[in-house]
């Protein structure tokens, strides 16, 4: 059974390519931090920081900031520092108890890691108490709603492994109370020619991470490389069928279900909605 860590490892260096949402919301996350008051060279993390596609709209717009950058993937780290003149690394599983240790920052950032987290509140709460005294935590991360559409065609085709995403509800209600916080949520939409490009860009992304273990998109999606996505899971999440398969009758029943909701205008298409959380919260100085 492969780690989430490996996961993202063996899809890190096709990961920026399929990386379209990740990319929207890394974009629109550094904005609203662009507006907000910071010092003129924060010290800075960016927490499963990927490829980094957050770090680089960061120092965009604050190319002042001391960066630093984390992930469970010794992979995605790389390539990251690749990108990133100056920064510094350290791999870390962000479910591990103190995994900061003394740490702190002006600013920790981070877009679409925290619902891997198996407890995303508490990880908030944390973070939130590694900032410097003024300190700005900064998320974006897909929650509940998020990819709603493609789970229910998957069950009217008998199949599914479509992950659960956090409740934004009881993400801000673990907040510390002497926080400042301000949030949104936007829909992300992208679309797909059918459903077996979307299904393999969710797996591309290292999405595969958190879909049951026995669950294969089979031969007729293969990847560029030829190879067949057999997903394994280091958990399972909830709502997930572990005996699940997506047989190649499971496809083409989903391709149906996706043409009878679009209509005659629509075909085949399938779009991938994402509902994304964005929050800033701001210590006390």
């Amino acid at each position: 059974m492969s780690s989430p860590g490996a996961e993202f490892g063996r899809h890190a260096a096709g990961y920026d390519s399929f990386a379209t949402v990740q990319r929207e919301a890394a974009e629109h996350l550094a904005e609203l931090i662009r507006e907000q008051d910071l010092p003129p060279c924060p010290r800075l993390l960016d927490l499963g920081a990927g490829t980094g596609l957050l770090s680089l709209e960061i120092l965009s717009r604050l190319p002042g900031a001391e960066c630093q950058v984390a992930d469970i993937s010794g992979e995605m780290l790389a390539l990251a520092c690749s990108q990133i003149p100056g920064a510094s690394s350290f791999q870390a599983d962000f479910d591990q108890p103190d995994f900061l240790g003394e740490r702190r920052y002006h600013l920790i950032a981070s877009s679409f890691a925290l619902q891997w987290s198996r407890s995303p509140g508490d990880l908030a709460g944390y973070l939130c108490r590694c900032l410097l005294p003024g300190g700005l935590l900064a998320l974006a991360l897909p929650v509940r709603g998020t990819l709603a559409e493609l789970r229910e065609d998957l069950a009217a085709a008998g199949g599914s492994f479509i992950n659960e995403f956090p409740d934004p509800a009881l993400l801000l209600g673990s907040l510390p109370g002497d926080l400042q916080v301000a949030s949104s949520l936007k829909e992300h939409r992208v679309v797909f020619p059918g459903c077996r490009e979307a299904l393999r860009s969710i797996t591309r992304i290292g999405a595969a991470a958190r879909i049951p273990a026995d669950t294969r998109i089979p031969a007729d999606s293969r990847n560029s490389t030829g190879g067949i996505h057999t997903v394994r899971a280091g958990e399972c999440s909830a709502g997930s069928d572990a005996g699940s398969r997506l047989t190649p009758g499971i496809l083409r029943q989903l391709t149906e279900v996706i043409r009878r909701r679009n209509g005659p205008a629509g075909g085949s298409t399938c779009t991938l909605v994402y509902r994304v959380l964005y929050l800033l919260a701001r210590r006390q100085p």
